[in-house]
């Protein structure tokens, strides 16, 4: 607890006979120093003595006031001394006697309360060998704060914590610290099942709140050490969250086959659009760029809807006829985002595959023949640029047949870019993706 502290020492002036004393039988008063110092407490090692970790506050008026008649000496008036930047007033040459030590104007401290008297009583003694210092003391004390909040993985992406949707990390260290590298301790605390902590009666002041990082988490741009600010009887609100390290997709599709990754996305296509079974195609995008994962049950169409954002976890495997993709994948679905929207592109830039793995629109794509198979088939045709384009159709799930084409007949073609061995590929998901135009 911070504390604003006055206190006030009395020291007992040395007896000596006034020259030119008309009576020298009587002896002049006794009189002593009183010393006040006015502090503010800031060093919870010694609460209530001043030491080197304390605020001198200077510029403090006090009043010496007697209490009553100074025994013999008579009565004394009052007097006042103002502190100095060391935070001490003294009143010199004051007769014996009892007085109170009061504030001309109380200071205002914001959450502070006077937990003694406001008006403390000293007394200023009568000649005695070896008397000891009268002594007297203020003392505001200001309320401690605390400091709260909630951590979390926020799976809806919403900003807010949701028992049953987000997840949580019970038992997760958390300290709360003077400096930002952690190494002065204030508090240590842990995480509850319910996502919240606490850090109570915190003095005043700055502070850090540091989390320790899940293995394989990440608490993102802000890292894992937060400042925060603690007032006077307040309560200072620190939340977090925190993802999975998640790699790029455009880092994803350089590593080796083999290697095991997390990737953050939205789904442009759903299980059951390009394949079957085991076998489907499921795509997904980031702001870097698209892949497919292959092996997603055609049974997960009903959640893993396209606009979907998840969390996919997956290897590298090797390239089917030069189509980059990772296999056997894991889906966390994350929330409802707004779906991707389709890049428009040429002829020239469809076959330059720059954008290969995302979702491309291609405008005037004139059919010029229908290929074989039985579900799934490729269609050839030219752009208004001069290209020879290729589109896909991976499975007949999604509605498309091949009399969703006719020869000599130009459409708008949606749909994810891809390869086969170096040939460029549009492949379309629903019958919605190929659009016929006059």
């Amino acid at each position: 607890m911070t504390t604003f502290s006055l206190r006030a020492t009395v020291a007992l002036g040395t007896l000596a006979l006034a020259a030119g004393c008309a009576d020298p039988g009587v002896a002049p008063p006794d009189t002593g120093d009183v010393t006040v110092r006015v502090f503010l407490d800031r060093d919870p090692a010694s609460p209530g003595a001043f030491t080197a970790g304390d605020s001198a506050l200077g510029n403090v008026a006090l009043s010496l006031v007697p209490t009553g008649t100074l025994g013999a000496q008579g009565a004394a008036a009052a007097r006042t001394a103002t502190t100095d930047a060391q935070g001490l007033a003294t009143f010199t040459g004051v007769p014996a006697g009892q007085y109170t030590v009061a504030f001309v104007a109380t200071p205002t401290i914001a959450g502070g309360v006077l937990t003694g008297t406001a008006t403390p009583v000293v007394v200023v003694p009568q000649r005695a060998t070896g008397a000891a210092p009268a002594r007297a003391e203020f003392r505001f004390a200001l309320f401690p704060g605390r400091v709260t909040g909630t951590v979390f993985r926020d799976l809806n992406g919403n900003g807010s914590f949701d028992p049953g949707t987000d997840a949580t990390n019970p038992g997760l260290a958390i300290r709360l610290t003077r400096d930002s590298a952690g190494t002065q301790q204030v508090q240590a605390t842990t995480l509850a099942a319910d996502a919240t902590y606490a850090f109570e009666t915190v003095a005043p002041g700055t502070y850090f709140v540091q989390f320790a990082a899940p293995t394989g988490f990440s608490f993102g741009p802000a890292g894992t050490s937060r400042r925060v600010v603690v007032a006077a009887n307040q309560v200072a609100a620190l939340n977090a969250t925190y993802a999975t390290i998640t790699t790029p997709i455009a880092t994803v599709r350089t590593l080796p086959v083999g290697t095991q990754v997390v990737i953050a996305g939205i789904l442009t296509s759903r299980p059951g659009q390009m394949g079957t079974g085991t076998s489907a195609e499921v795509w997904v995008q980031d702001e870097t760029g698209g892949l497919a994962t292959f092996g997603a049950p055609t049974a997960d169409s009903t959640r893993l809807l396209v606009g979907t954002r998840v969390e996919v976890t997956a290897t590298v495997v090797a390239p089917f006829s030069g189509q980059f993709q990772v296999g056997t994948p894991t889906f966390l679905v994350l929330g409802a985002a707004t779906p991707v929207a389709p890049v428009a592109q040429t002829g020239a830039q469809v076959n330059a595959r720059t954008l290969e793995g995302r979702l491309v629109s291609l405008a005037g794509f004139r059919v010029t023949s229908l290929g074989t198979g039985t579900t799934a088939f490729t269609v050839t045709g030219t752009t208004p640029d001069g290209q020879t384009v290729q589109v896909r159709v991976g499975s007949n799930l999604a509605g498309i047949t091949r009399a969703s084409f006719a020869v000599g007949s130009t459409y708008t073609i949606t749909g994810v870019l891809s390869q086969f061995n170096g040939t460029a590929q549009i492949k379309p998901r629903t019958s919605a993706d190929i659009v016929l135009t006059p």
